[in-house]
């Protein structure tokens, strides 16, 4: 229930703990130490309900694709945003922070869902204390309700080079790629990586693109190795780089060249936002698992692995 700030746009990941958590600049931060405070107006809440099964090969990272599509990328500005509805409930807490790191992508200034036993359970386990859930008021009043039934939902890529430029893979299916990136705050971590590694065992990457895996955490990275997932990411041939944020910035290895074209799994595709005159399209880990073997965008529903 704490009030979290730091200097990465996507803090608001953090909601999954239902911590008011957003990102500030350098000056509020000095502000923030020295007097221990912040001036925040208080954002009206609205609701996103999503519901329905979704299928084979489409992930929390398509959902959110899907919704930063639909509501724009002021479609959300300095709002809070509450996930709920049967998908939401069903989702483990790998899921949770991928919808809620893209609540920028909307510019909502922060996200929260509803801890599950899953996020509870982790949340006792890492801080040693009894965790109470905060609930919504029955009759709480939202400045807006949207609805989404994600059953029919395929697999989704949003192209250059803005993240609410959306289709799905089909549409965009074939085109050449150069470069793939698996990691982020957004995915890289352990289940993003395990369905990568599902779709990668016993392939090779293509022998034009390069495929860059970065854990996002050193947990994430200790736990990838014991269960054999960077073995499988070796010997399908991709690079394994260091926990960090990676190519979610220009300065990591994998800065694109002008007319490279790169799938990443993280959260936007401005241009230069890794490397001048380059393409970046947004895709899940499955998506960029299955386009690394064939070296083009490729419909993950297509691979059996």
């Amino acid at each position: 229930y704490d009030v979290i700030i730091g200097t990465d746009s996507h803090m608001n990941l953090l909601g999954v703990a239902e911590a008011f958590s957003t990102g500030v600049g350098i000056t509020d931060i000095v502000a923030a130490m020295r007097y221990g405070k912040l001036w925040y107006r208080v954002p009206e809440t609205v609701k996103i309900n999503i519901s329905g099964k979704p299928k084979e090969f489409v992930t929390p990272k398509d959902i959110i694709l899907h919704l930063v599509g639909e509501l724009g990328t002021d479609g959300l500005s300095y709002k809070a945003v509450e996930f709920e509805g049967e998908t939401i409930e069903n989702m483990g807490i790998d899921g949770r922070i991928t919808l809620l790191s893209m609540v920028t992508e909307m510019d909502g200034k922060i996200g929260f869902i509803k801890p599950n036993r899953e996020v509870i359970s982790f949340l006792k386990e890492n801080t040693g204390k009894n965790i109470e859930v905060i609930e919504s008021d029955k009759d709480a009043e939202y400045l807006d309700t949207f609805e989404f039934s994600i059953s029919d939902l395929e697999p989704q890529i949003a192209c250059p080079h803005s993240p609410d430029n959306v289709k799905s893979v089909r549409e965009v299916e074939g085109t050449p790629i150069d470069q793939v990136f698996i990691g982020s705050c957004t995915n890289g971590r352990i289940r993003d990586l395990e369905i990568a590694a599902r779709i990668l065992k016993g392939k090779k990457v293509h022998k034009g693109c390069r495929l860059i895996v970065t854990p996002a955490t050193t947990e994430v990275a200790k736990e990838a190795l014991k269960k054999g997932l960077i073995q499988t990411f070796l010997d399908a041939g991709a690079v394994i780089t260091n926990p960090s944020c990676a190519l979610c910035t220009i300065g990591h290895p994998g800065v694109l060249a002008s007319g490279d074209v790169t799938l990443s799994t993280s959260n936007r595709n401005y241009p230069g936002k890794i490397g001048k005159g380059g393409e970046i399209y947004l895709v899940s880990p499955a998506t960029a698992a299955a386009s690394a073997i064939y070296g083009k965008i490729t419909n993950p529903r297509g691979m059996h692995g």
